[in-house]
């Protein structure tokens, strides 16, 4: 496995922007969704300035194996923190072959 030749695919393909920005759609839609999760978190109310987001691993990863051939994903696991605390990472699976968004989802620590 040429792991260059994929490293270089996910820099093309903005994956590691898409799961930064995707992050954020999911952060704020969790703020509308769970209010009572959100405020307890953030009793104090919520900076932007005081968030740390980053790559925290790059996968490629097989499921079902070895029994499916076909389900492999990219998956990019994007951490946060908050005022120095790591509060939750957030998972993005891609595509391998078209670089589509298949899932993804969130949890706190």
């Amino acid at each position: 496995m040429n792991t260059q030749e994929l490293k270089q695919w996910i820099i093309e393909k903005g994956l590691v922007e898409e799961s930064i920005k995707a992050f954020w759609e999911s952060f704020y839609d969790w703020e509308k969704e769970s209010p009572e999760e959100y405020q307890k978190t953030f009793p104090d109310g919520f900076s932007p300035k005081k968030m740390a987001v980053y790559i925290h691993r790059v996968s490629l990863t097989f499921t079902r194996f070895p029994d499916v051939e076909d389900h492999y994903y990219i998956i990019i696991a994007v951490r946060f923190e908050y005022e120095d605390d790591e509060l939750g990472e957030y998972e993005i699976w891609f595509d391998p072959i078209t670089g589509e968004v298949f899932d993804d989802w969130w949890i706190l620590f």
